[in-house]
């Protein structure tokens, strides 16, 4: 009986330091320069989770920093809660619908956005949703297409050529983005 109790409790410290791992982030998440931002319950880190695009302009520039608020920023989408996949978003206003290329209607009309996405140095995951589809602006036949334009500096991850973005540990390119001379092959990328 002794062995059976024993062997319970260490069941139950297994499992609560399981729960733990997995609870990394919380969900009190914070704005600063139209980027939402969740940072962790237990480390001084964050990542970045939402753009919130207030204009429907065809120029946009994401910075995403090295530390926001004392929290290193250290992926561009992560897990929120317990563990939830939470891939970075582009939120536009006026958007009804988002599809993919194949689904676009054949009278659609194609408007290139051009957006410019600058990595901090501690960037070291990619969690991307959206970022190849296609966004319907309200109302019309319209749909906004990003082209990505990626930079990064001194980041021990990813570095960047000609606005594209390559892992360090295999010289990959990281295809999650609708680059200017191609459109790459994924939707969503998670990098460890």
């Amino acid at each position: 009986m002794k062995k059976f109790s024993i062997v319970v409790s260490l069941i139950a410290i297994l499992c609560l330091c399981v729960g733990f791992s997995i609870t990394e982030y919380w969900s009190e998440d914070f704005w600063d320069n139209s980027i939402c931002y969740t940072p962790s319950s237990f480390r001084d880190v964050c990542f970045a989770s939402v753009y919130n695009c207030k204009n429907n302009t065809e120029n946009i520039e994401i910075n995403i920093p090295n530390e926001i608020n004392g929290y290193r920023v250290i992926a561009v989408g992560g897990n929120a809660g317990k563990g939830a996949p939470s891939p970075f978003v582009i939120d536009f206003p006026n958007v009804t619908a988002i599809c993919e290329e194949t689904s676009l209607p054949q009278n659609a009309k194609i408007v290139d956005y051009d957006c410019i996405l600058n990595l901090g140095d501690n960037v070291r995951r990619i969690s991307v949703s959206d970022m190849k589809s296609y966004y319907q602006i309200s109302g019309t036949n319209n749909y906004i297409r990003l082209i990505f334009t990626v930079n990064t500096s001194d980041n021990e991850c990813f570095y960047s050529i000609d606005g594209k973005l390559y892992r360090f540990s295999d010289d990959s390119l990281v295809d999650v983005f609708n680059y200017k001379d191609n459109t790459g092959d994924g939707s969503v990328c998670s990098l460890e």
